[in-house]
């Protein structure tokens, strides 16, 4: 897609200077002949070839992509699409007045459930477990029953019928993005700890919104890209030793493809999260 795209915005000039070189057939020139002359009495490809000056190429070349290859383990996995919006976007614009009044989190609160038989009556239990909740990291506030200042079962925060309670988590980061990933997960391991040390543990405790989507999201992401990329080793490799007829060239061949994918993944974690610093990249970059 890129390529097309800056055929088309530069023309001529992205042969320079070949085409674009005067309307003159480049490559026919006189200028052409001398350059191509000088160059060839340097010798290259004779130096290139030998065994000593290929090696030391080949270790500088692998060296390198295993250099830029390493920023990969940095990279984190997220859903961020209002963050990936320009600033000046009218959803991208609303996201931030939310945050700076509130908290990143308010555009989608995380909602935690808990069930039980008369779990509404244990008021001064879910008022404790919200308090902690609160103490998470990564956790700007909690609504639950601890606001519930009348007592009472409006089937906003307190069911009725007794059977549940509610707390909306609203979380400090953008609630798609690859750090509100990481304290959801977080807090989900420590919720039945919590809930114990609350005199809870006996209910049961779901907790869902965006953010839990945007988990399932990113995990299966994870566990699709390692069993494609098996796949697509096996099936290039099978594919180089038909062609090829050769046992040894299609395993160079297929590293130095797989260590310049990793290097250009490696590169885009060392730009967008490194140097723009960026939370993390949306969850369909590395495919």
């Amino acid at each position: 897609r890129l390529r097309p795209a800056l055929m088309a915005i530069l023309g001529r000039k992205m042969l320079w200077p070949g085409l674009a070189f005067s309307g003159r057939d480049w490559a026919g020139s006189r200028t052409f002949a001398a350059l191509r002359t000088r160059i060839a009495a340097l010798h290259l490809i004779e130096h290139l070839t030998r065994r000593k000056v290929a090696g030391a190429v080949a270790a500088a070349c692998l060296t390198l992509l295993v250099i830029v290859s390493i920023p990969i383990a940095r990279m984190d996995l997220g859903v961020g699409f209002t963050t990936s919006l320009p600033q000046h976007n009218p959803v991208a614009r609303s996201a931030a007045a939310a945050s700076a009044a509130f908290a990143p989190g308010i555009t989608s609160t995380t909602t935690l459930l808990l069930e039980g038989t008369n779990v509404t009556e244990h008021l001064a239990e879910l008022s404790k477990l919200q308090k902690k909740v609160e103490k998470e990291p990564g956790v700007a506030g909690v609504v639950g029953p601890g606001q519930n200042f009348t007592q009472r079962a409006y089937n906003v925060v307190l069911a009725k019928d007794g059977s549940a309670a509610r707390m909306l988590v609203v979380l400090n980061h953008d609630p798609l993005d690859a750090v509100a990933i990481h304290d959801f997960n977080r807090l989900s391991s420590r919720l039945p700890q919590l809930a114990a040390d609350s005199g809870l543990a006996w209910t049961k405790i779901s907790i869902g919104g965006d953010t839990a989507l945007a988990v399932g999201l990113v995990s299966s992401t994870g566990t699709d890209l390692v069993r494609i990329a098996i796949a697509g080793i096996l099936v290039n490799l099978l594919l180089l030793v038909i062609f090829l007829r050769a046992l040894i060239a299609p395993l160079y061949l297929l590293m130095s493809s797989i260590l310049a994918l990793t290097a250009s993944l490696g590169l885009t974690v060392w730009v967008f999260m490194d140097l723009k610093g960026e939370q993390g990249l949306t969850f369909y970059v590395p495919f």
